[in-house]
C-alpha cells in the first residue's frame, strides 16, 4: 500500500512522464521541501510519543508557539496592512483552518492510527492540490493524473485496511481449499 500511494504521488507530479523523473533538476525550493517532508516525518513520530502524556490541543499550541518563534527569528517577512477584505481573509483561513485545525486533526489521527499509517495520508497532499487546481483555478484534468490518484488512493486504502484485506484473503483462500477438498473426494 505504502508503495503504491508514493508511485501514485511521483506518477502525479512527474504527469506520468519518465523523462521528467530521470531528469530531475533540483532548485533550493525542492531541496527545502525534502527537508520539510522529513521534519514532518520526525514531527509524525514525535506526536506519537507525546501524546500519550499532552492533549493534541497543547501539541499543537507548543508547535506553534516554536513554530512561530522559529519563523519570526529568522524571517524578514512584514505583512503589508493594506491588503484587501478578501486577502485578510485568505490569511486568517490559513493560519486557522489550514494550520491550527490541521495540526490538531492530524495530531487526533496519530493517536487514533499511529505514525506509520498516518503518514501514508501525506500522499494525498499532491492529489488534493491537483483537485483545488481543477475546482478552483480551472486546471485542465490529465489522464496521468487519474492513473496516479487512482494509485494514491488505493495505496492508503491497501496500507489503512490491510488487516481486513488479509482476513477476507484468508477466509476466500480457506473457502476455496474446502471447496477443492470436496471435489476431489
Amino acid at each position: 500500500g505504502i508503495a503504491a500511494s508514493i508511485i501514485g504521488a511521483v506518477y502525479l507530479i512527474s504527469k506520468g512522464s519518465l523523462s521528467t523523473i530521470i531528469n530531475l533538476n533540483f532548485n533550493f525550493g525542492d531541496i527545502l521541501f525534502c527537508v520539510s517532508m522529513v521534519a514532518w516525518a520526525f514531527y509524525t513520530i514525535l506526536v506519537a510519543q507525546v501524546s500519550k502524556y499532552v492533549s493534541a490541543y497543547s501539541a499543537v499550541a507548543w508547535a506553534g508557539l516554536l513554530g512561530s518563534l522559529t519563523t519570526a527569528a529568522y524571517s524578514q517577512f512584514a505583512l503589508p496592512y493594506d491588503l484587501s477584505a478578501l486577502a485578510w481573509g485568505s490569511y486568517f483561513y490559513v493560519i486557522f483552518i489550514g494550520s491550527l485545525v490541521g495540526m490538531l486533526f492530524w495530531n487526533k489521527g496519530i493517536r487514533v492510527i499511529g505514525p506509520s499509517q498516518a503518514a501514508v495520508f501525506m500522499n494525498l497532499m499532491p492529489l488534493v492540490g491537483i483537485i483545488c487546481g481543477i475546482a478552483f483555478l480551472e486546471e485542465s484534468f490529465y489522464t496521468s493524473e487519474a492513473v496516479g490518484g487512482a494509485l494514491i488512493i488505493a495505496g492508503v486504502y491497501l496500507t489503512t485496511q490491510y488487516r481486513l484485506l488479509a482476513y477476507k484473503l484468508a477466509r476466500y483462500l480457506v473457502k476455496r481449499r474446502r471447496q477443492k477438498s470436496l471435489n476431489d473426494c
